[in-house]
């Protein structure tokens, strides 16, 4: 069976495949220099480990070990969890603030208007 005006399949395939040659031809060139527009990232950390290393870092400058802690009574023991974290957020923040005083030199405004 045949339809009024359908293509015939290789006619068909044989089009879309010189499309795509012409396609791949265009774009070698730039393939070739491998130039990207957008600048390379870094890739995140893994917050998790590095606030871990944080930790272990306070507890030595501090002179506890998780003996230590396990040893102290609960009131002690919760005394001192909370001084960590609070150590913790506050380089936390100081790291992040100079992050972003690194950035601000790079550029303040950028105008999105159309």
């Amino acid at each position: 069976m045949t339809q009024i005006g359908a293509t015939s399949r290789p006619a068909a395939y044989a089009a879309a495949a010189a499309v795509v040659a012409r396609r791949d031809a265009a774009t070698a060139p730039a393939e070739a220099f491998a130039v990207s527009a957008t600048p390379p990232v870094a890739p995140p950390t893994d917050s998790s480990r590095a606030r871990e290393q944080l930790r272990q870092q306070i507890m030595a400058e501090r002179g506890l070990d998780m003996r230590g802690l396990y040893g102290m009574s609960s009131q002690d023991r919760i005394r001192a969890e909370a001084g960590i974290m609070a150590e913790i957020s506050l380089r936390t923040r100081q790291a992040q603030d100079r992050a972003r005083a690194e950035l601000r030199g790079l550029g303040t405004r950028v105008d999105i208007r159309v």
